[in-house]
């Protein structure tokens, strides 16, 4: 079985190398093993080479975010936005990463008007989500049977902290959007 498993990755190495993807698919590739400091590494260099890269910008963007340098994950994603206004990966790594650091206002703005026309399932997800960002908030009227989706009531809203509320988002959106989909 270890066998199986170990040519099964070098084939997939040797395929994203021969299909062109190079340094930028092989990024992926550590990405999607959780090997984040490495898919760094590799972003790192592909964007030395290619500075107008809006994929490589998100998806260094997403592997900072995911070992919890927030801060240069949101200047990733907001310089990716810079670039490819309508890019909606982009907005949704944005504002989850903003609720990650405790920024509602800022994670309600980046995500409020943007479709994610490709997945049906991610855009009605967004919207659930910034509707209970705006509860959390107090800026709109507890929706008891939204807030029975997360197992919530408008007390337990009201009680999360931020951390709660950042991991509701992380957990919500991972159930909708795989952490390997493409970082377009």
């Amino acid at each position: 079985m270890r066998k199986r498993i170990i040519l099964c990755m070098g084939l997939l190495v040797l395929v994203s190398t021969m299909s062109g993807c190079g340094t930028l698919g092989m990024a992926g590739f550590k990405m999607a093993f959780g090997n984040y400091e490495d898919a760094i590494d590799l972003y790192d260099a592909y964007l030395q080479e290619n500075p107008d890269s809006v994929k490589a910008r998100n998806g260094l963007g997403f592997a900072y975010m995911k070992t919890g340098e927030i801060d240069k994950s949101i200047t990733l994603f907001q310089e990716a936005l810079h670039m490819e206004p309508d890019n909606s990966f982009s907005a949704l790594r944005l504002g989850q990463a903003y609720v990650n650091v405790g920024r509602i206002d800022a994670a309600i703005h980046a995500w409020s008007g943007f479709t994610f026309l490709d997945r049906e399932n991610v855009q009605e997800e967004v919207h659930r989500l910034l509707r209970i960002l705006t509860m959390y908030q107090g800026e709109t009227p507890p929706d008891p049977s939204l807030l029975r989706t997360y197992s919530l009531d408008a007390s337990k809203l009201k009680a999360l902290g931020k951390t709660d509320l950042a991991n509701l988002v992380n957990v919500s959106l991972k159930r909708v959007l795989d952490d390997r989909t493409c970082f377009t």
